[in-house]
């Protein structure tokens, strides 16, 4: 394994605070709900942490819940928050979300839940008013890495949570969850990051879990380095349908039935190569309308077009034109989409610039995400 430089003088703050407030309500019967982005980062962040907590008490009232992708908009957001409502008291942690989610974090708390962020986005203007919050990039972390991912932060808590009864099984099972979610999310590979990856590389031709022996299989990358196989993975597994408030990913990497395994696989695969085409038709599309534009920025919406696609889509045409890219579904309230920069472009300063347009907004320097007003989409184009 290659040695890497890995941080543990100054901790990631509130880490332990959290593990102590897990194993609190734990202690006392409580509740928990882990509320995760739907993502491949959000949906091994909330398994890992969900495996890691029925590990310290197998009989845990626990519930995992994922928004639509569609429905709903991003983060902790109040259409879940009703949904989830009868389940309060408890405690709320949401997982590669959050912090942008500064009044669905005090709904969350008029209802009776406390709260948890665990998250590795940019902070905005200030932090929400959540009990405890994760996120290095926060005042007051000392912890000299700012780019883990957060199935990463996850990962660590995980071993403040299980102390001792850390084995070598959970680390290696963990660490191939948190190199997933790490290459799928496209952090930079060092420290915590560059350790996990390196961990999951090194065992995920020996898994154990059934679900990704299963998806290796079908995908066709038995053959495939390890490197390869994280990479294909990524593509098929970050975009998942969400079935009944779970993602199919997480659906796949949670099951220990090898049967199940293999048709939820062979399920994803099919629907990633559907994915795929409909994503490279609407570039086709998108960028046809950039060649006939000379405008510094590209800023496509459609009412047809699936949101979950945007980040795709925009990923493609901001590498192909080295613009500033929008790529957005259009409604008849709402405008949701994501934003694409090239190098030395800050996509989060961009959109805090426009910040009284927008309804929400929030990601990292290269990739983020923003929602608008319908009747305000023209101006922020022009902002």
């Amino acid at each position: 394994m290659i040695c890497h430089k890995f941080y543990l003088m100054n901790e990631i703050k509130n880490l332990k605070k959290a593990a102590a407030l897990i194993k609190k309500t734990l202690s006392k019967n409580g509740k928990i709900v882990i509320f995760g982005d739907a993502d491949l980062d959000g949906s091994t962040s909330a398994l890992l942490l969900e495996e890691a907590i029925k590990n310290v008490s197998p009989t845990a009232d626990l519930l995992v819940y994922f928004s639509e992708w569609e429905a709903s908009d991003y983060g902790l957001n109040k259409q879940a928050l009703q949904a989830l409502q009868g389940q309060a008291p408890a405690l709320l942690i949401a997982v590669d979300c959050g912090i942008g989610n500064f009044e669905e974090l005090l709904i969350a708390k008029a209802m009776g839940f406390t709260t948890v962020v665990i998250d590795h986005h940019e902070i905005l203007s200030t932090l929400p008013k959540a009990d405890l919050i994760i996120d290095p990039k926060q005042k007051g972390d000392h912890y000299p890495f700012k780019k883990l991912t957060t199935v990463c932060l996850v990962y660590r808590l995980s071993q403040f949570l299980l102390g001792k009864n850390f084995s070598s099984f959970l680390d290696q099972s963990f660490a191939e969850l948190a190199a997933l979610g790490t290459i799928a999310d496209m952090m930079p590979e060092e420290d915590l990051n560059a350790v996990l990856v390196d961990k999951g590389l090194s065992s995920i031709k020996a898994t154990q879990r059934p679900g990704l022996k299963a998806i290796i299989q079908v995908a066709g990358l038995l053959e495939s380095s390890a490197r390869e196989i994280f990479k294909k993975l990524s593509l098929i597994l970050n975009i998942s349908p969400v079935t009944n408030h779970l993602t199919e990913c997480y659906l796949l990497l949670k099951t220990a039935s090898p049967d199940q395994a293999m048709l939820l696989a062979k399920k994803l695969l099919s629907e990633a190569e559907k994915r795929n085409q409909e994503i490279y038709e609407i570039t086709e599309i998108v960028s046809q309308r950039a060649q006939q534009s000379s405008s510094p920025i590209i800023f496509e919406g459609d009412e047809s077009w699936q949101r979950v696609f945007s980040g795709a889509i925009a990923s493609r045409i901001c590498n192909k034109y080295k613009k500033p890219t929008f790529i957005f579904k259009k409604d008849a309230l709402k405008c949701r989409g994501s934003v694409r920069v090239p190098k030395n472009i800050d996509a989060v300063a961009a959109l805090k610039s426009c910040a009284p347009l927008l309804l929400m907004y929030g990601g990292h320097p290269p990739a983020a995400g923003f929602t608008v007003s319908s009747e305000n989409v023209d101006k922020l184009k022009e902002c």
